[in-house]
């Protein structure tokens, strides 16, 4: 095999297997333990089922009504005349709820990056080493440098997509998938409205209110849905600038033969990446697929994505669990 016919995925699962405590459930011990404030308010604040467990979209699913909440004590005087608003007194509630949602990302992003810092491979780690083509090239989605430190792999040869830990806080991607749509779901859950379009056609919101104004669209609800979605884009995980800002690396895998996907979820946000791979190669229906999972529940699932990236998964993948490629494997 040729170094650049094979390219190895890595996901949070290949540090996993090796005994790193990585998982979103780490973090959420960790900050429990070294930050018991901003856990309980994390906690109190994000509405999502899986907030632990899929903690990045966790960051779309704030509650919104908290921060409402809370600027609602910055909206201009309702006993004057509508009319007599100055646009600062409009803005400012706007600004107040942005920066609370804000200032609550931020100090979870530095925590976030304060845990992965403290990550260590243990020293079972060398019993849990797998085969691995160290001439290949590498696209790993975690943040820490183990394929460097344990297993030899060159830096040049690894493209950390989301950036790593040595590199510092600033190199660090996370963020949610939500789209639009997801934002007026979020947006209009109780008592809010649909968003409706003026005749320049922004978008504008209606909130049923015990305030009441002489003008349709309530400038001053427009102003904190603004802030709040000024915050739902600065907290979502910038893909298509990514795949942008790498279009080199991603069309230089155009001669790619092989594929190992080890503890990669295939998960729907990191989708386009993998879109891009195949879409940049000469000829994807030849590519053989190595592709690790956890149970057969989660087989299920990558097969299920992998279909709908085009793959022939009868005829070009090979699922196995990462045990199988491991050095002391009899």
């Amino acid at each position: 095999m040729e170094p650049n016919d094979v390219l190895y995925i890595i996901g949070n699962g290949f540090d996993l297997h090796h005994g790193v405590g990585s998982s979103y459930e780490n973090f959420r011990e960790w900050l429990r333990r070294n930050d018991r404030e901003l856990f309980r308010l994390y906690s109190t604040v994000c509405r999502y089922d899986a907030l632990w467990s899929d903690f990045e979209n966790g960051l779309a699913y704030v509650d919104r009504d908290y921060f409402i909440n809370g600027a609602e004590l910055f909206l201009p005087d309702y006993s004057k005349d509508p009319e007599e608003w100055q646009i600062a007194d409009i803005m400012l509630a706007g600004d107040v709820a942005r920066g609370q949602a804000l200032e609550l990302t931020g100090n979870l992003k530095r925590a976030f990056f304060r845990w992965i810092k403290s990550l260590r491979a243990p020293r079972s780690y060398g019993s849990k080493k797998l085969m691995i083509d160290n001439y290949a090239r590498f696209l790993t989605f975690n943040y820490t440098e183990f394929l460097e430190s344990e297993y030899g792999i060159e830096h040049d040869q690894i493209k950390y997509i989301h950036g790593h830990r040595l590199g510092g806080k600033s190199s660090i991607v996370i963020g949610h998938g939500g789209d639009d749509e997801a934002f007026d779901k979020w947006w209009n859950r109780k008592r809010y409205n649909k968003p409706r379009y003026n005749r320049k056609g922004k978008k504008y919101y209606l909130k049923d209110s015990a305030y009441k104004t002489y003008r349709s669209e309530q400038p001053e609800y427009n102003g904190i849905a603004e802030g709040l979605q000024e915050y739902y884009e600065e907290t979502r995980k910038p893909v298509s600038r990514i795949l942008h800002d790498n279009a080199c690396f991603f069309k230089e895998l155009y001669d790619i033969r092989v594929i190992y996907a080890w503890g990669f979820s295939f998960n729907p946000i990191d989708m386009p990446y993998v879109k891009t791979i195949i879409e940049a190669n000469e000829n994807p229906e030849a590519l053989r697929w190595h592709v690790s999972y956890y149970g057969e529940k989660e087989k299920e699932t990558l097969k299920e994505r992998l279909g709908i990236l085009g793959v022939d998964t009868e005829r070009q993948v090979n699922f196995q669990p990462l045990s199988y490629w491991s050095l002391n494997r009899k």
